[in-house]
């Protein structure tokens, strides 16, 4: 299997757990804030890094087995990453304070219709 082909599997198993995350979400979200991160620029910007990731996870994975490894186990290479830089790219996010004091009804109110890291790598 050529060098191509290892990366290109593990692109496409970043993508099917992308599309796999997306319907998880189609419910957690509200339909405006599902329908704003298909218009941002951030969840563009992190659907490629990590499709990137996948590929890049891929091919170590394809170089450690010294070529004697089959497409399928690129293929959950490539989501595994995803996943995983997911996952912690989430639980970072989390972590955040939410702001204390006056105005705090219309800070939230407004935050709700605001996309945020939390909304895309939840």
């Amino acid at each position: 299997m050529t060098i191509f082909l290892v990366i290109m599997w593990g692109i496409f198993g970043a993508i099917l757990a992308e599309a796999v995350k997306q319907r998880q979400k189609w419910e957690a979200l509200s339909e405006k804030k599902f329908r704003a991160q298909f218009k941002s620029v951030k969840f563009w910007a992190t659907v490629i890094f990590l499709m990137a990731c996948g590929g890049v996870a891929s091919y170590f994975l394809f170089q450690d087995a010294a070529g004697k490894i089959s497409g399928y186990s690129c293929f959950a290479a490539g989501a595994g990453a995803q996943a995983l830089i997911r996952n912690i790219g989430a639980s970072a996010s989390a972590g955040k304070t939410r702001r204390f004091g006056f105005g705090k009804a219309e800070a939230e109110a407004a935050a709700e219709e605001r996309l945020t890291w939390r909304d895309i790598l939840s």
